[in-house]
């Protein structure tokens, strides 16, 4: 068994403080205080891994953080279970459906009516045409995740019961089990809510409906610091803003909550790969969830995180303005070049040629669901496959502008592409993340 280390530092970053370590990207690695697999019926403390280091003779140096315990919110695991469960009937019609269609599913084949949402890891994410009112995700190699996902859950659920944060949904959802080849596979199945899926519209909502979600945002606050949920991406905690009361209020949804940790403090202020909570909201909303999160986070924190959304929103109004001066208003508006008067090495222009070939064909055919702005946050390039849905070693004979690119002088002339197309007036900017890769902002 490979060694295993723990760290109770909730903002650990392995590229931080351990540059040569490997992040996995599975969230179904949870390991008891020995280091050993854990189920959800392993006493003791588990604990998530979330980097490991190579020393050696294939041998791993593990790190990992400690989950919440289950005893932090009291609840009743009998009634919180019929609670998440209620409405979640499964006929037998359905069932043989799922027989069906899962095998199919998971040997790569197209499926008619099935619209697979993702395949994120070690899940699939889908979608039947004639059960329009549920959504079904399963895990590929492994169960645990949709364990660690129902258990989280419950305890989600316990938490906004004791604390009566009524503006906060969590969608109703089942495990199941459904026979395949003779074996067994689970099944989550959940209550499709009324929301926009997309990241950018998400954000959106969150500034548009601002007025209205401000007890809204206060209960998550108290949600965050109860659970430890910390993956505070908009599209984790959606706005359903179809709905409100008689006095105009929205709820907010709560998705996905089995990413939690004991310290609470990254789901406020976030990491280089989400915004947190106060990545979201508005100032007035900030006040409020600081009274919530003081003693999770610092005053320095706290001045920091305002501070960046405020930068944030400044991004906005000066991407608003670039869109009027380029008359942007769908987001499928393609680039236009004078490749004459761009400022570039000759020997790159072909390539340049091809990039903005890629981009204008990816915001052609970008789904309404995304703001104008979102068609045009494009993550053109990264060295890391994770975050790229082909995988090639040549991307540029791809149709599609994710591309991996292992070669170092191939990713640096793409940044200098863009560089040069920013000072152009083509693109309005460009974001390099160490580990995922180049976003432009077209």
């Amino acid at each position: 068994m490979p060694h295993f280390v723990s760290t109770y530092n909730a903002r650990f970053d392995q590229y931080q403080h351990l540059p040569d370590c490997k992040k996995f990207m599975s969230l179904g690695r949870i390991v008891d205080e020995e280091g050993n697999p854990a189920t959800a019926d392993t006493p003791g403390p588990h604990y998530q891994l979330i980097a490991k280091k190579n020393v050696g003779d294939e041998r791993y140096l593990r790190f990992g953080v400690p989950l919440p315990k289950a005893k932090q919110v009291d609840w009743d695991e009998k009634t919180c279970t019929q609670e998440l469960e209620r409405g979640i009937e499964i006929s037998d019609r359905l069932m043989r459906d799922l027989e069906e269609v899962l095998p199919l599913l998971l040997r790569g084949k197209k499926v008619r009516g099935l619209s697979l949402f993702s395949k994120a890891g070690n899940n699939y994410v889908f979608t039947l045409d004639w059960v329009p009112n549920f959504i079904f995700k399963c895990g590929v190699d492994s169960e645990w995740p949709l364990r660690l996902r129902f258990a989280a859950t419950i305890q989600g659920v316990a938490a906004c019961r004791r604390l009566k944060l009524d503006r906060l949904v969590i969608p109703h959802a089942k495990q199941i089990k459904v026979g395949i080849d003779g074996l067994y596979k689970t099944l989550w199945v959940e209550e499709r809510l009324p929301i926009n899926p997309t990241r950018s519209a998400q954000e959106h909502f969150y500034t548009m409906y601002s007025s209205s979600l401000n007890e809204a945002v206060r209960q998550l606050a108290v949600f965050i610091k109860a659970t430890g949920f910390y993956d505070t991406q908009a599209t984790n905690m959606p706005v359903l803003h179809q709905e409100k009361d008689a006095l105009g209020h929205r709820k907010i949804a709560l998705i996905d909550l089995e990413t939690r940790r004991g310290d609470p403090e990254q789901g406020f202020i976030g990491n280089h790969l989400f915004p947190g909570l106060f990545g979201l909201i508005s100032q007035v909303q900030a006040q409020l969830v600081y009274k919530v999160a003081k003693g999770v986070i610092s005053d320095a924190q706290y001045a920091e995180a305002v501070e960046k959304r405020l930068q944030a929103i400044e991004r906005q109004k000066s991407l608003q303005a670039f869109y009027k001066e380029n008359r942007v208003i769908t987001g499928h508006e393609p680039l236009f070049v004078d490749m004459d008067n761009l400022d570039l090495d000759p020997n790159l222009v072909p390539l340049a040629i091809t990039i903005i070939e890629k981009v204008n064909k990816y915001m052609k055919v970008r789904s309404e669901d995304h703001t104008a702005m979102g068609k045009r946050d494009i993550l053109l390039s990264s060295k890391n496959r994770a975050f790229a849905p082909f995988k090639t070693e040549e991307p540029l004979e791809r149709s599609h502008p994710f591309l991996v690119v292992r070669n170092e002088k191939l990713h640096q002339e793409i940044r200098q592409v863009v560089d040069a197309l920013i000072k152009h007036g083509a693109i309005f900017d460009m974001i390099w993340d160490e580990f995922r890769g180049i976003y432009i902002q077209a």
